[in-house]
């Protein structure tokens, strides 16, 4: 017999006792294995599948079929990603043990899908159908329910082992701060950054970002970065971008200076504090200095630095090459002058920069939202952090969506976009936290919906973020 607990001293104490199979925890009447209600997609390191009724015990394969009724668990250092039939995609992180009690498709009638997380933590992207159905979708766990709709959030089962990571996060996050000169406060789909040494990592809200990274957005993705000196940046889809250098202070403009290299693709900047006489953004076909400025910028074509992305060229059917369109102050691509409301073009490095007569359609019906429109908050960014306590219990941060906590005695917390909270360990009282938990803030296991899940180390998601949970959005 396999006995693990999770307690802690005069508050919980639910035994999970595994002869075999974990018969006690699903609800009354569960009995085999039902079909087949989605697949586990990723595993890394020793992950292990049970039928509720079945004796053998088998390592999970990438791909391999969950069913109702069956338990996964994650060994230490394990992870795992699950994809379920209605488009709900679950990070298992390590030393979790989790199951899915009921599932009838969002989609049909009587609609009703109950997660079960026994130990253990999860990073979810429900899917979006439960947006419309309130009260379909439920995850439970021993001192809450959550009702969840339409959510990105996280949700974990803290003992001892959140608050020492809190303490990690505290070292090496301030350790590092000095070194950090922006962060992605926005992210949607995929933000991957590699330093100058070449080792990547993938970015979320609030990781860290160096003088010498390379970042990278995938297709369908964005990303809004907040600098030391307030400027911000809109990565654009398809894009990459490099921080050659990023130094400000407001007390020497000999120390200061802010280089960028545009490789390929776009973006939509709002220069910040920075001396304009110190501030460059080059491109392979011309250099871009400003004047108080935001502008916007595509670069496809002979304007991608192909040696360095290696990757296949971007087209326009507009014609490629480099475009600018400013919308705030003036800028100067090379030396045609642009002022705002004006856009510019040049085909190639040899040709002459043009002022267009009017704003191509691409440029002015850019989705991708303008950095200065973007509603976040940049207070403290670049502060150092507080040690925070993480008392055992359940924490539950949200990304997007809506999470309504509910505990044993019917206390209720409703959690949006930014907002987390603490459930006791008896689940006798749920209150909400001024903000995210460093352990989740930080959390080194990625997203579901990370295209790059292998892409994970400690040291990545303190100090550059593999994933996190403060704005990431779908």
């Amino acid at each position: 017999m396999q006995e693990q607990t999770f307690m802690t001293t005069g508050a919980i104490r639910l035994t999970l006792k595994i002869t075999g199979i974990l018969l006690c925890l699903f609800a009354p009447g569960a009995q085999a294995a039902g079909p087949a209600i989605g697949q586990i997609s990723y595993v890394h390191g020793t992950v292990t599948l049970q039928s509720l009724n079945a004796d053998d015990v088998h390592l999970v394969a990438t791909d391999e079929k969950l069913a109702t009724g069956e338990f996964i668990r994650t060994g230490p250092g394990s992870f795992a990603i699950v994809r379920l039939n209605d488009g709900s995609l679950i990070t298992l992180r390590p030393q979790t043990t989790f199951g899915v009690e009921q599932f009838v498709s969002l989609k049909k009638a009587g609609a009703r899908v109950v997660l079960r997380l026994f130990q253990g933590g999860l990073r979810v992207v429900a899917a979006s159908a439960s947006r419309d159905k309130p009260g379909s979708y439920r995850l439970l766990t021993p001192v809450s329910e959550l009702s969840i709709e339409g959510a990105v959030f996280d949700a974990r089962l803290c003992l001892d082992d959140c608050e020492e990571e809190n303490r990690k996060i505290k070292t090496i996050y301030d350790k590092q701060l000095d070194a950090t000169v922006a962060r992605p406060l926005y992210v949607y789909g995929s933000l991957v950054a590699r330093s100058a040494s070449g080792n990547s990592r993938v970015l979320a809200a609030g990781s860290a970002i160096f003088e010498g990274d390379t970042l990278q957005t995938r297709s369908g993705s964005y990303a809004v970065l907040v600098f030391r000196d307030e400027s911000r940046i809109s990565l654009q889809a398809n894009t990459v971008f490099r921080i050659d250098a990023m130094k400000y202070d407001s007390e020497s403009e000999d120390d200061s200076a802010s280089r960028f290299s545009l490789l390929r693709g776009g973006l939509r900047t709002l220069t910040g504090l920075q001396y304009p006489q110190k501030y460059i953004m080059h491109t392979a076909i011309n250099d871009i200095t400003i004047a108080g400025t935001g502008y916007d910028l595509i670069c496809t074509g002979p304007c991608e630095a192909r040696a360095e992305t290696g990757l296949k060229p971007l087209r326009l059917k507009q014609g490629d090459g480099l475009y600018a369109h400013v919308w705030q102050g003036a800028i100067s691509l090379g030396d045609l002058v642009l002022p705002a409301g004006k856009a510019g073009y040049q085909s190639g490095r040899e040709s002459p920069p043009l002022a267009l007569s009017t704003v191509p359609a691409f440029l002015r019906k850019n989705k991708v939202p303008r950095p200065d429109r973007v509603d976040i908050d940049d207070t403290g960014l670049f502060d150092r952090i507080e040690k925070t306590a993480a008392p055992h219990g359940l924490y539950v941060s949200v990304s997007s969506g809506q999470v309504r906590v509910k505990t044993k005695i019917d206390l209720v917390a409703e959690l949006h976009r930014g907002e987390a909270s603490y459930t006791d360990a008896l689940g006798r009282q749920v209150k909400k936290l001024y903000r995210t938990p460093l352990f989740q803030r930080f959390d080194r296991y990625p997203m579901p919906n990370s295209p790059d899940p292998g892409v994970s180390s400690l040291s990545s998601s303190i100090i550059g973020g593999s994933s996190g949970t403060v704005c990431i959005i779908r």
